[in-house]
């Protein structure tokens, strides 16, 4: 007969943790069921035992430590699937900040592009001027003469005739 193993602690496991270790005098070991893989049911008094050959425990072993090891890998996995999704949080966090920031440089590009024209615009833009003219008022068509001095935008004329005299400020606007 092959050497067997008794697995006390599945024995335990079912809860009679009470059971004597060996066979009280007096009492008869009987050979209950026996399985094709060398597995024998042993009733000794009035409880029942699993007795397993040691090929069987060298299986449940490894199943035993087969079950942890898959344990231990799902828990890292888990850890390692809760810190991408922290990761993902923050890379979605990053893109948005990004993605509004491009928005505020391409804003600010175009202020300074719109402020580049408008210097270069003015910068073609005399910035001293002098303006002139001549006329005549009243019924008696007297000659008059407007004569004026700019400064980029804003004007001074003064007018002269030969009774009147007279002063002018002004602004020059664009309207096209």
């Amino acid at each position: 007969m092959k050497r067997v193993r008794v697995f006390w602690w599945c024995v335990a496991l079912a809860g009679a943790a009470l059971i004597p270790l060996r066979p009280v005098a007096g009492q008869a070991c009987q050979v209950g069921k026996t399985y094709p893989n060398g597995t024998v049911v042993l009733k000794i008094g009035d409880q029942e035992m699993v007795a397993l050959p040691e090929a069987v425990e060298q299986a449940l072993l490894k199943l035993d430590l087969d079950n942890r090891a898959l344990r231990m890998e799902l828990a890292i996995k888990d850890s390692l699937l809760a810190g991408s999704k922290l990761a993902r949080a923050w890379y979605d966090t990053t893109v948005q900040r990004q993605r509004s920031y491009i928005a505020d440089l391409d804003s600010l590009y175009r202020g300074y592009r719109k402020l580049t024209e408008d210097y270069r615009r003015l910068s073609n833009e005399p910035w001293l001027t002098f303006s002139g003219g001549l006329g005549a008022t009243g019924r008696d068509h007297k000659p008059a003469v407007l004569a004026g001095m700019g400064i980029r935008r804003v004007h001074v004329w003064g007018f002269l005739q030969e009774a009147n005299a007279g002063g002018f400020v002004g602004l020059s606007l664009r309207l096209f």
